[in-house]
């Protein structure tokens, strides 16, 4: 095994210094190497105080967003905080470069904290639905009271350590590592009874202020973003429980959040830009236009021909803005404008190519959108956002069989069909490199939300099995491409492929 921590003896100060090198974050092996390092210094009669320091410009930067989903890690984890919490020396941490998530939380649960001149420090992991884990809901609180503990918590970015005096016990100038080891040692000779954090409450000296700065808070909660209301009810525990039980609370409090399908979506997208900024874009511009046209195409195909059978304009494009699209398909396309769409259609592979029929028809009687004040919608003064007539007659010309309404609900598995298969087309071309590409493209050029994740992962959180039994010729799609038929039969699906992508890459 890699060694990850140096551990030296300094006089009573046992000094153990994280191996960073190019990965900050709180690996597992990281985790374990460092319980360890720290379950023996506190086994050492003659070590009186721990100090623990990273290297480089980055402290930790939080836990790997690949492993925090498993139980394994997340036992490893709690095990490290617990033996934080309960040490019974003072541990001293210091900050050498920026801290963040995990890497933050950690700090926190030292006895005390010093930092290098413009250390950034937050619980960034918030901004993906994710709540703190490591004892930050209970610390903050304690240290510098409920309003400021949930700016912070809420801010979703790193802030100054420079402007959090409750938290930050000194700022070390010029080396780092010779001015925090003379800190610890002059600690060291001292009487430090009462250096656990549970015993910390300075905070919460006014019990009333704290339970009006959560009622503040509660009233300005977005039902939308549910991670703000956690750290609320984390802070509520922290001034309610002892501190081990707050310490549970907030476990808990995350498991269930880290299962959110919202948190694992903008996980996903977090990793994909990351590794697209680590690895580059494969793809070239043209490619990606391609791409991107060809899922705008797909989604609008899929939209005419859920119309065609019996499901209006306004409700297939009220189903998929609810979904998480920025406009739906029929008013994006009178957006880029019906020619255009018509143009790039026909310039994809054929695989890729649809049968607009309505879009054909609307092209034909120079109704090409926006620009001509009439396309699926009209856009001319008195009628602007009503559904073209023309439009609907048209549709109702093309129907076959009885007219079927189809629900929200249904509406958007038969789109996440439809995009998944064509991604398939593309995956199996080399149009493009993994599923994550394709997510961020709808994302990017499509309005899609970052919180569905892009349709290839909205599709797998719907259930590949599932959706590829809504590719029937009854409802106008394209047969399942082989390379889903395979990825089924094989038990795989778009996370597997990306693992693959950036594991060759």
């Amino acid at each position: 095994m890699t060694n990850l921590v140096n551990q030296e003896i300094c006089g009573s100060v046992c000094l153990i210094e994280l191996i960073n090198g190019r990965d900050t974050q709180l690996s597992r092996p990281l985790c374990f190497q460092l319980n360890q390092a720290v379950d023996a210094a506190l086994a050492d009669a003659d070590v009186d105080l721990i100090l623990i320091l990273g290297q480089g410009a980055t402290f930790l930067t939080g836990y790997p967003l690949t492993e925090i989903s498993s139980e394994i890690y997340q036992a490893e984890l709690f095990q490290l905080v617990d033996t934080f919490a309960n040490a019974a020396k003072p541990i001293v941490i210091g900050l050498n470069g920026n801290a963040s998530g995990v890497g933050f939380e950690l700090a926190l649960l030292a006895a005390f904290r010093l930092a290098a001149p413009d250390v950034e420090v937050g619980i960034t992991e918030v901004a993906l639905g994710l709540p703190p884990c490591a004892g930050a809901s209970q610390i903050l609180p304690r240290l510098m009271g409920a309003d400021a503990a949930l700016s912070l918590l809420h801010a979703k970015k790193p802030v100054k350590a420079s402007r959090l005096d409750a938290v930050i016990d000194a700022e070390i100038q010029g080396d780092f590592k010779a001015g925090a080891l003379r800190f610890a040692q002059a600690m060291s000779g001292q009487n430090l009874s009462g250096f656990s954090m549970a015993e910390r409450s300075e905070g919460m000296a006014d019990p009333a202020a704290y339970q009006t700065g959560l009622l503040n808070a509660r009233d300005h909660l977005d039902e939308d973003d549910p991670v703000k209301a956690d750290i609320v009810n984390a802070l509520e525990s922290a001034l309610l429980l002892p501190f081990s039980a707050g310490l549970a609370f907030e476990r808990d409090m995350f498991v269930t959040a880290e299962m959110r399908p919202v948190s694992r979506a903008l996980r996903h997208i977090s990793q994909q830009r990351d590794m697209t900024h680590s690895v580059g874009s494969s793809n070239s511009d043209e490619a990606n236009d391609t791409a991107s046209g060809a899922l705008l195409i797909a989604l609008l195909n899929t939209a005419e021909q859920l119309c065609h059978s019996g499901t209006p304009i306004e409700v297939i494009d009220r189903a998929l803005f609810e979904f998480g699209m920025a406009k739906g398909p029929f008013e994006l396309a009178d957006q880029i404008g019906l020619d255009r769409l018509k143009q790039i259609n026909a310039s994809l592979p054929s695989d890729l190519r649809r049968d607009l029929n309505l879009l054909s028809a609307l092209c034909s009687s120079d109704e090409i959108g926006q620009e001509s004040e009439a396309g699926y919608y009209l856009y001319d003064e008195g009628y602007r956002g009503a559904v073209n007539p023309e439009a609907v007659l048209m549709s109702e010309g093309l129907m076959e069989g009885r007219p079927k309404k189809r629900s929200p609900a249904e509406i958007t598995e038969i789109a996440l069909a439809a995009l998944m298969n064509a991604g398939c087309a593309m995956l199996e071309t080399s149009l493009v490199s993994h599923p994550g590409a394709i997510d961020l493209l709808a994302i990017d050029e499509l309005g899609f939300a970052i919180s569905t994740g892009g349709p290839m992962h909205a599709a797998q959180e719907q259930g590949i099995l599932h959706l590829r039994y809504q590719l029937v010729p009854e409802k106008g799609l394209p047969d399942p491409q082989e390379m889903l038929l395979d990825m089924i039969k094989n038990g795989l699906n778009f996370s597997a492929l990306n693992r693959e992508f950036e594991a060759v890459s």
